[in-house]
């Protein structure tokens, strides 16, 4: 702090456009803070412009003005030579409380980095280059952060929930993130310890739309999570991402079709907000050529543009629900429990008017049990009617929707058949997977081939012999020749004559 040393100002809070005096500029720069991903870094970096770099003192202000009568938190004087000189100023926050600087870090032409402690450096006021490494910390920056951020926000955290009215208890501002103002971020903190956010309120800031909607189904993964706060990126009025931060994790929900029926959870991988206007650019324009009809398995109720059925089927062993779409000519998107699966392991493009799911279930010991994924499915691009063009896909007694196929009438016979089957034979089940194997086997048998044998055709009575006329025998006293003790003694020639007769006549008849 010599006569001869000239000031440099930094101002942490201006972000963006450069600024300066005279002999100096500098040039601020926001990015995602690469130690924890929650975090966001400006940097302001320092041009001497030509000028003896030694000859500045370097005082630190909180806040945007260039030229400013505030106090500042510190100045770091009199650099002994050209290793000592600072070649920029970091500065770490939070998204959420971007005007409290949690890290305050020097970086040297020797290439040696200094981090420190707001209070610490408060507390000190100035001093000189030779004793900045006596006001800085060592360590990870992962671990700093959080613990830093948990003490100025007082740990204070939003509960989501996904369902419900739950009153939202937030503090809200936005960003724009690029200078026409068309991409934009909304910001909720909570206003108090455990507040809470319910999913209703999530578009709510956000210009009237009915396109800005989301299933809970897709926000299975946050619900009564508690996070730091929570984050809506918007493209003029449609909402694209939810971002869900804590410490260092992020958890993003990207809008995936024209009609917000179909939302994912993907890692939306950015560095600062250029390169998230280029992704959010991306995701607008993937998303509107998505005009899709979504369809989700799971549920039993009306969803989004799709009204749900609940068929009367006179059986115990499943149950059929028919998914019925308000929207014509539009290629289905099948989604299971909020994710979205390919029935046998490609995508089905052909456009669908009507689903029928059809879920297997039992009257176990604790009341009828309902199988949790379903075991066949038809596709119908007309709609209910005699002109209805079907496919139906069934499961391969496996857990994974890739392995399903297609049901073949032609070589597994008549459906309808089968499902009788189903329902008489599962009757008495009281295991969700004993039926499911049972309904497999059902499913997947060829018909039974007819095994009566074919009626032989009535027997032809053979024609009636009738023997030429028979030579005239012997006078019977030739054939008897005598008694002897009242026996009657037959001759030799009678003999031979019985058997000729035997073998021409009776033999022949018989």
């Amino acid at each position: 702090m010599g006569s001869s040393q000239s000031h440099l100002n930094i101002h942490l809070l201006n972000t963006i456009g450069k600024y300066g005096q005279k002999g100096y500029h500098v040039e601020p720069t926001k990015t995602v803070a690469t130690e924890c991903k929650n975090f966001e870094v400006v940097t302001h970096k320092i041009n001497y412009n030509g000028s003896n770099s030694k000859n500045f003192d370097i005082y630190i202000y909180n806040n945007k003005r260039p030229y400013t009568k505030d106090s500042y938190i510190f100045a770091y004087c009199s650099p002994n030579d050209k290793n000592q000189v600072v070649s920029a100023v970091k500065v770490y926050v939070s998204t959420f409380s971007p005007d409290e600087p949690l890290v305050i870090s020097f970086l040297l032409n020797s290439g040696h980095t200094h981090n420190c402690l707001p209070s610490v450096l408060k507390g000190v006021g100035w001093d000189y280059a030779a004793n900045i490494t006596g006001h800085s910390f060592s360590g990870d920056l992962t671990k700093k952060l959080p613990e830093l951020y948990e003490k100025v926000s007082l740990n204070w955290k939003i509960q989501f929930l996904a369902d419900g009215d739950a009153k939202t208890q937030n503090f809200l501002r936005y960003e724009s993130i690029d200078k026409e103002d068309k991409y934009k971020r909304y910001i909720y903190k909570p206003s108090f310890n455990k507040a809470t956010m319910a999913s209703k309120d999530l578009f709510s800031n956000i210009k009237p739309n009915t396109k800005n909607r989301i299933d809970s189904s897709y926000l299975g993964s946050v619900n009564k999570q508690f996070f730091d706060g929570i984050v809506v990126y918007a493209n003029e009025g449609i909402a694209l991402v939810l971002e869900f931060l804590d410490p260092c994790k992020k958890i993003h929900i990207q809008r995936k079709d024209k009609d917000a029926t179909y939302w994912a959870q993907e890692e939306l991988e950015y560095t600062d907000d250029a390169s998230l206007e280029t992704k959010l650019q991306e995701l607008r324009k993937s998303s509107d050529e998505q005009d899709i009809v979504t369809y989700m398995l799971d549920k039993s109720d009306k969803y989004n543009d799709i009204t749900v059925t609940p068929d009367d089927v006179k059986t115990t062993s499943y149950t059929k629900y028919t998914h019925k779409s308000t929207e014509e000519g539009k290629k289905p998107n099948i989604v299971f429990e909020g994710v979205k699966v390919t029935i046998g392991g490609k995508p089905y493009d052909t456009k669908t008017k009507t689903l029928e799911v059809y879920f297997l279930r039992v009257n176990g010991s604790k009341g009828e049990v309902r199988d949790r994924r379903p075991f066949l499915i038809v596709f119908d691009e007309n709609g209910e009617g005699e002109k209805a063009k079907k496919k139906t896909y069934h499961f391969n007694n496996t857990e994974k929707f890739d392995d399903w196929i297609e049901y073949d009438e032609k070589k597994s016979g008549d459906l309808a058949k089968k499902l009788e089957e189903i329902g008489r034979s599962g009757g008495c089940s009281v295991d969700i997977q004993f039926l499911r194997s049972l309904a497999h086997q059902i499913l997947v048998a060829e018909p039974a081939e007819d095994t009566k044998k074919e009626k032989p055709p009535d027997a032809t009575r053979p024609e009636i012999y009738v023997p030429k006329p028979e030579t005239k025998g012997p006078p019977l006293e030739w054939i008897i020749t005598g008694s002897v003790g009242g026996v009657v003694v037959v001759s030799s020639s009678a003999v031979g004559y019985g058997v000729y007769w035997y073998n021409t006549t009776i033999k022949l008849l018989t």
